[in-house]
């Protein structure tokens, strides 16, 4: 075997594992934001920093989860957290939402939260299964429970976007950027948002038009 036949051999055997990892770690983050719980400081609105040894985001309702000394989930009280540091990501609470902070433009930024839709989840629970509404209610509401059945569920997620402009937080959407725009960003936001493939649900559109108008 020649040394650009075993090299490619070597990086086909590594995407195909890479792949698999890929697909295993998706199918446990189905109802959290990361696979494993782990260790994360905890900002509350008081200014105190909290260190959570094993900490999660469950996405029914993009809130904090953490376990407890006994070993049971539980869920943080979202009126009190302000913000959330893991190694990777910083979440900010926004209304009820946790939402990570995906890119910044100099003082600007842009957020996104991923949740459950949790209405979609019932809708689907009721067409495909021999359940009642009780089952399905108590279902949805216990967190431990979602996560027990998550491999069973078809979970359909939604997407929200905000931006930290200047100093305010604006929901991605025109109604909401066109009244908190100045007049002077104007023109460039017309031009970001017509340029072909923009879309008002992808990462990389949303961080294009963040550039476009900004200072």
């Amino acid at each position: 075997m020649n040394v650009l036949t075993r090299w490619v051999l070597i990086v086909a055997t590594w995407i195909c594992a890479t792949s698999a990892m890929a697909q295993a770690d998706t199918l446990q983050r189905r109802t959290m934001a990361y696979a494993n719980f782990r260790p994360a400081l905890v900002t509350l609105t008081s200014g105190k920093v909290v260190k959570a040894a094993q900490a999660n985001v469950l996405l029914k309702g993009s809130v904090l989860v953490y376990r407890n000394p006994q070993g049971r989930i539980m869920e943080a009280n979202r009126a009190t957290v302000k913000s959330v540091d893991f190694d990777d990501r910083h979440y900010e609470r926004i209304d009820t939402l946790l939402f990570w902070r995906v890119d910044t433009v100099g003082d600007n930024a842009l957020y996104r939260a991923t949740y459950i839709d949790m209405a979609s989840l019932r809708q689907q629970i009721l067409n495909s299964r021999n359940m009642t509404d009780m089952q399905v209610n108590s279902l949805m509401l216990s967190s431990t429970a979602l996560m027990a059945n998550e491999e069973d569920l078809e979970l359909p997620y939604t997407d929200v976007y905000y931006f930290r402009y200047r100093g305010k937080w604006v929901k991605v959407h025109e109604r909401y950027i066109d009244h908190a725009l100045p007049r002077s960003k104007r023109q460039a936001y017309k031009v970001a948002v017509a340029m072909p493939g923009f879309s008002w649900s992808n990462p990389r559109s949303l961080i294009s038009l963040l550039r476009a108008i900004s200072d």
